[in-house]
């Protein structure tokens, strides 16, 4: 499962990043789940708007997406 969703930098995300607090971000959450249905792997990531463009390749899924627990 993903979700992507526009925010706000706090005083700890701008200090990493270099940037000023408050500035916008693309925020990105991402569970990824084994065969059983486990999951195995989060990844929470903060991007910067001009230092890259995000495209995404929406595709229907050939097995069942595991909603977790």
């Amino acid at each position: 499962m993903r979700w992507l969703r526009a925010v706000a930098s706090t005083s700890c995300t701008a200090k990493v990043l270099g940037i000023r607090r408050g500035k916008p971000l693309l925020y990105i959450e991402e569970i990824d789940y084994d065969r059983e249905g486990t999951p195995v792997m989060l990844s929470r990531e903060w991007h910067v708007s001009e230092a890259f463009d995000v495209r995404i390749n929406r595709q229907a899924q050939s097995t069942p997406m595991f909603s977790g627990r």
